[in-house]
């Protein structure tokens, strides 16, 4: 393995925390606009919502980190490239994969997509709860 081998990873990782930034900052906004649509009568059905929409923000902020972590890892085993350490770099850019293969997986054993029912303000402004094949086209939750 040479030095080259790990800087690979760098744009598909970066990409990744991207892609994930992205997911975290639309679903926070989303937990906003049902909050304050819903300020004065918060019903059951925008609570639960609000309480699932935290749990995959949880979820989310679990993939980052595990970015994150694969991240540092790629970066010192290009380190110990560097210096000659080859089994140290091999052991470290082998765990950098594994964690950046985990990382889209931790969320995916309590999110189904067609089962998730998403809760939107109808035209009195009042929350409806459908299904997301049921969306408008051009809705991207």
């Amino acid at each position: 393995m040479n030095l080259t081998t790990p800087a690979l990873l760098f744009p598909a990782i970066s990409l990744l925390l991207l892609a994930y930034t992205n997911r975290f900052l639309v679903l926070a906004q989303l937990i906003r606009q049902l909050h304050d649509q819903n300020r004065s009568d918060l019903g059951d059905v925008v609570i639960r919502q609000i309480s699932n929409l935290r749990k995959r923000l949880a979820l989310i902020r679990s993939m980052q980190a595990l970015g994150v972590s694969s991240f540092i890892l790629c970066s010192l085993s290009m380190f110990f490239l560097f210096v000659q350490l080859t089994t140290i770099a091999e052991l470290s850019f082998g765990l950098s994969l594994a964690l950046l293969v985990v990382s889209p997986r931790s969320n995916s054993k309590t999110w189904k997509p067609g089962r998730t029912k998403m809760v939107r303000p109808d035209s009195t402004g009042s929350p409806t709860t459908r299904t997301p094949s049921s969306f408008p086209t051009g809705f991207s939750g």
